[in-house]
């Protein structure tokens, strides 16, 4: 195997194991949102009051992403009546 396909090999291993699967917990972590207010995602799993999250992160160069985001924003009234909170991390 040559010098450059052993890193890659390793490299998509690694990565490969460390990704979740359906139903995994998802890692907590922290951001600030758009008006500087801390954004928790650890509040929102287990909390009753919410079923579900869409996680979505945006790139504002990225093509796909800013084609994505007026379908992502239509479904923000949907998603909160049927308590399922949508965060747009860009």
């Amino acid at each position: 195997m040559s010098k450059v396909l052993i890193p890659l090999f390793v490299l998509t291993f690694i990565s490969s194991t460390l990704a979740l699967t359906i139903n995994d917990e998802a890692p907590t972590f922290y951001l600030k949102d758009s008006k500087g207010k801390d954004f928790y995602l650890s509040n929102y799993i287990g909390n009753v009051s919410v079923k579900g999250i869409i996680l979505n992160f945006f790139a504002s160069y990225c093509k796909p992403c800013r084609n994505e985001l007026p379908i992502l924003n239509s479904l923000v009234d949907e998603s909160e009546r049927r308590e399922i909170k949508v965060v747009i991390i860009g």
